[in-house]
């Protein structure tokens, strides 16, 4: 709850700053691929579809300084999708560690069960950071810096079957909540190849921890690993105004930008929660993965 309400904090108070100066609003469609599964049991895989929307300020100097911040924040959801998942495909009798026995004692056939499924995300992903311009001239600059934030999808997964013999209806309906911390190095470039149409980049690699609940657990993961983020597009800037107001001067730009995003997430350790004295690593026996991908069209302006 304190690392959600310092987040929530820092965002607002970097957005509210932002918005004086600089805002970008960016809409997108995409794909969200989503990957979880318990080995030898169930496997669940999908691909949706997705549509972003995104505040987004890449770079912004303080004042005359090297020093920069920037920040993105995406919202994206899609719509209800169909597919069949795989349950219980072979006899298994390894040991659960948090459940202390064996899959045999929770279903009675292993026989492979297509059940019809229907999913849909949602979710939100914040990136922020400092920097600081190695090179910077004029539109043109190329920096490095730090970028931490948090990732939060959240899927939603219901059976249409809810009497299949090997699946109880506490495989019926399920959510699974994703919230990691990140923080790696990030770096950022802005090219002016010709007057007004600059061709920019994001990149983005580090390490993540963070929570995940499931409601076919009884206590939530701890999960460990690895995100990273690339942006590349292009801006345009088609108004470029200069105002003189007494007691002092705004040069306000109106730009449109086009670009694709992708990020990825991947989970290497996940331990389970059984009692405030033990953990279960289930890393070998649960899999998660997840990655995002979209075209966007952007429309902003900076003074």
């Amino acid at each position: 709850m304190l690392r959600s309400h310092i987040a929530k904090t820092a965002l607002f108070v970097i957005l509210s700053n932002s918005a004086l100066h600089a805002v970008e609003l960016r809409v997108g469609n995409g794909t969200f691929s989503w990957e979880m599964g318990i080995n030898n049991f169930m496997k669940s895989d999908v691909d949706l579809n997705i549509f972003t929307v995104s505040l987004n300020e890449q770079h912004s100097n303080f004042n005359d300084s090297s020093m920069y911040y920037f920040f993105s924040a995406d919202f994206y959801g899609s719509k209800t999708f169909d597919k069949v998942t795989q349950f219980a495909s072979i006899p298994v009798t390894t040991n659960l560690p948090f459940y202390g026995g064996s899959i045999s004692d929770i279903a009675d056939q292993y026989t492979k069960i297509p059940v019809p499924s229907e999913y849909k995300i949602r979710g939100f992903d914040l990136n922020l950071g400092l920097g600081y311009d190695l090179y910077k001239k004029n539109n043109n600059f190329f920096g490095v810096g730090i970028n931490t934030g948090l990732s939060m999808p959240v899927m939603k997964m219901r059976n249409y079957i809810e009497s299949a013999e090997a699946v109880y209806a506490l495989f019926s309906v399920t959510d699974t909540t994703l919230m990691t911390y990140k923080l790696g190095p990030a770096l950022q470039f802005n090219y002016e190849f010709v007057p007004s149409v600059s061709l920019y980049g994001y990149a983005s690699y580090g390490i993540q921890h963070g929570d995940m609940k499931n409601d076919w657990f009884l206590s939530s993961m701890n999960v460990d690993g690895r995100y990273s983020v690339v942006d590349i597009g292009v801006k345009y800037i088609p108004y470029k105004g200069s105002y003189d107001l007494g007691w002092f001067s705004v040069n306000p730009d109106l730009f449109i930008t086009f670009g694709f995003t992708y990020k990825n997430w991947e989970v290497d350790d996940i331990n389970v929660n059984l009692s405030p004295l033990f953990h279960a690593d289930v890393s070998g026996m649960l899999t998660h993965k997840n990655s995002m991908h979209n075209v966007y069209f952007g429309i902003g302006y900076h003074f």
